[in-house]
């Protein structure tokens, strides 16, 4: 009995054993399952604003005015408000029309955006593109750029621009001159000699007690002068008469014949002199005056020939520095009258070329720059004088004038024309070196 208990006992160790050895092998042969983990906690990526704008059927308003009825723009609403309106997307043509801008194409590609209050540049190669609406200006951008707040109205279901010079007093601006128009009107040829005016003045004087005596000392005197013109130009003639009654002591006074053009100028006869006179009596013989680059002003009261040297206006520059995209003004003395203006390029430098000064034109001229082309900001104003001397010139600019002549003096034996003596002449020339330096020369 003893004998089998302890067999039973050493087959049940064996069998135990044997399960745990199978166990251990098992577990080492069987392939390793990874244990599950527990996922994070974390948000969902939020969708771009760009795939939350919807094609959407709105109105554009300027102001309290409704420009567009209906257009179509990219953006999104709740019902109760506008979601993410800066980046709605709006048409380019919707925004030219809604805030009434005029818009002109640059040969660099660029766009020139003006309105009343606004004058800057749009590249619009980096204005975005929308497969359904074309080329579209983010509200941002409108706000940022052209400077125009910018307002969703649900009620009217409009988008409303609210720019600042709607109510904003324009600047008057130079009105050019308007060319005559002479083609198709019948030419009226001018007579090559004419007379214009004849003018016979009489003096009487005289003193006595008696008639006879009144008779005996009255002195009857006069002056004759006439005016007309003579191929193209005009002539002048002036005699004294000392006594009427006696034809012999008539003297000839003036005699002259003057034709002028812009260009050039051709004088006979008496006339003053263009140096300082050194010799005795008139000066009689012919003068020349040729120019270039400029036109003298209007001649009145006869030939003068420092004034037929004088340039009515002279071309001025004037130059400055300012930050790109400030818009210059040019205005003419004290007045708000905008003569020309200058979007500031890359370059940051800004340049009015001929600007009229000396007779023709203001000799003060102030500068107006508005950072950003706003014209609704203050703007910082620079001034321009300039001084204009006499036969000063602009740059490039000459002149030559010629004469050669005699000196007359009045004749006491009788002769009408006088006594032709010394022999008298010059020559000069004028050239505009630079805006501020005129040369001359001359014998």
């Amino acid at each position: 009995m003893k004998i089998i208990s302890l067999a039973y006992l050493a087959v049940t160790t064996l069998l135990c054993s044997l399960i745990t050895i199978t166990s251990v092998v098992a577990q080492t042969l069987a392939p390793e399952v990874p244990k599950p983990e527990v996922a994070a906690t974390t948000s969902s990526p939020r969708r771009n604003d760009s795939d939350q704008l919807i094609i959407l059927p709105v109105g554009v308003n300027l102001g309290k005015q409704n420009v567009i009825p209906s257009t179509l723009v990219r953006g999104f609403e709740d019902g109760s408000q506008a979601i993410n309106f800066e980046t709605w997307l709006i048409p380019l043509d919707d925004v030219i029309q809604g805030l009434k801008l005029d818009v002109k194409p640059l040969e660099d590609g660029l766009l020139e955006v003006r309105s009343p209050g606004l004058v800057t540049r749009i590249n619009p190669e980096e204005l975005p593109t929308d497969p359904e609406l074309g080329v579209v200006i983010p509200v941002k951008t409108i706000q940022t750029l052209l400077g125009v707040p910018t307002e969703f109205d649900m009620i009217e279901y409009a988008i409303k621009f609210n720019p600042p010079w709607l109510n904003m007093r324009r600047k008057g601006r130079r009105t050019p001159e308007i060319p005559v128009v002479l083609e198709g009107l019948s030419e009226i040829d001018a007579p090559a000699f004419s007379i214009s005016a004849i003018r016979q003045r009489v003096n009487i004087s005289g003193r006595g007690g008696g008639s006879s005596s009144f008779s005996n000392s009255t002195n009857y005197s006069g002056e004759f002068t006439s005016v007309g013109t003579l191929l193209g130009g005009s002539w002048f003639l002036r005699t004294s008469q000392p006594d009427l009654t006696n034809t012999g002591t008539f003297r000839l006074q003036e005699a002259q014949y003057f034709r002028q053009t812009d260009a050039a100028d051709f004088v006979l006869g008496s006339q003053p002199t263009f140096w300082q006179s050194q010799g005795t009596g008139q000066y009689w013989g012919a003068t020349t005056i040729q120019r270039w680059g400029f036109t003298p002003p209007l001649s009145r009261g006869g030939f003068s020939p420092s004034q037929r040297l004088q340039a009515n206006d002279i071309g001025r520059s004037i130059t400055g520095e300012a930050e790109p995209g400030t818009l210059v003004q040019l205005t003419q003395g004290f007045n708000d009258v905008v003569v020309d203006e200058i979007l500031v390029d890359s370059s940051g430098v800004y340049r009015f070329e001929n600007v009229i000064t000396g007779r023709g034109g203001s000799n003060t001229y102030r500068v107006f720059l508005y950072p950003d082309g706003q014209l609704t900001a203050d703007p910082e104003i620079r001034e321009a004088k300039f001084s204009t001397l006499p036969g000063q010139l602009t740059k490039g600019a000459s002149a030559l004038v010629v004469s050669t002549g005699l000196s007359r003096e009045s004749s006491q034996n009788g002769n009408f024309f006088g006594e032709f003596t010394d022999v008298r002449g010059g020559i000069a020339y004028r050239l505009g070196v630079t805006e501020d330096l005129t040369l001359g020369m001359g014998v």
